[in-house]
């Protein structure tokens, strides 16, 4: 397994990952903490767990 962080080119496939998923929610889409950053003190930070091409989580950390 792999831990990637993600920069803006990954935006459209992390939303897509995020959006397929049950428990997926707005708070976690890449517009909010790109709404988070821009308009307060907060880090953002995106990850991906990869396995091989396979991506089996996706996290959204806000660090205040």
């Amino acid at each position: 397994m792999n831990l990637i962080e993600l920069t803006e080119e990954h935006s459209r496939k992390y939303n897509d990952f995020v959006s397929r998923n049950n428990s997926g929610s707005f708070l976690q889409a890449w517009e909010w903490g790109q709404l988070q950053s821009e308009y307060s003190e907060k880090q953002v930070f995106r990850f991906f767990v990869m396995e091989g091409q396979a991506v089996l989580l996706a996290a959204q950390v806000i660090r205040t």
